[in-house]
């Protein structure tokens, strides 16, 4: 609703109306390497609302996509900016896609917060995890995926914890 009236000489316009959620920003980011191939970033920080629920959200760039479920939990990730991180819980998955044509040869996941869970208490559907440290901040590579689609487990025979994400960094070329 608007309301227009005037005070003393002034015209006085009021907007009513519901509380609109902060606009969110982009999550994906990506750049074309020498070699050719892409590096696309997903970066949390600075680009969700505190507490945004992400199960079944999917965030996309140009040649990739990264989509978020609570996998067999009752609770799905959950972006919490008190550590600018994309929590995700025990059983949570990460499902990376490369664009058609195109291959994943690895991903960096950086982990800014933990909660009983240890930085290498994931698995993937393909390729060799490993990690720099069991605390955060750490960093997990997923090397050798060789595939068009990556699925992520956390915690997959964990019965709680979760793992913060700081950003999720894919690498992709052409699937020659």
């Amino acid at each position: 609703m608007i309301g227009v009236g005037t005070n003393n000489g002034f015209t006085l316009i009021e907007i009513y109306g519901p509380y609109l959620e902060p606009e969110e920003g982009e999550v994906a980011s990506e750049v074309e390497n020498e070699d050719g191939s892409y590096s696309i970033s997903f970066t949390f920080a600075d680009t969700l609302v505190d507490q945004t629920a992400c199960d079944g959200r999917t965030f996309e760039s140009n040649h990739g996509s990264l989509t978020l479920s609570k996998g067999s939990n009752n609770v799905g990730p959950t972006f919490y900016s008190n550590n600018n991180t994309l929590r995700c819980y025990a059983k949570n998955t990460i499902t990376i896609t490369a664009a058609s044509g195109l291959t994943i040869n690895s991903v960096t996941l950086e982990v800014g917060s933990l909660k009983t869970l240890k930085a290498n208490d994931i698995s993937a559907s393909s390729g060799t995890v490993s990690a720099t440290g069991t605390s955060a901040p750490a960093t997990l590579t997923i090397s050798g995926v060789n595939a068009s689609t990556l699925t992520i487990t956390v915690g997959p025979n964990a019965s709680g914890g979760n793992i913060g994400m700081s950003s999720i960094k894919v690498n992709v070329s052409s699937a020659e």
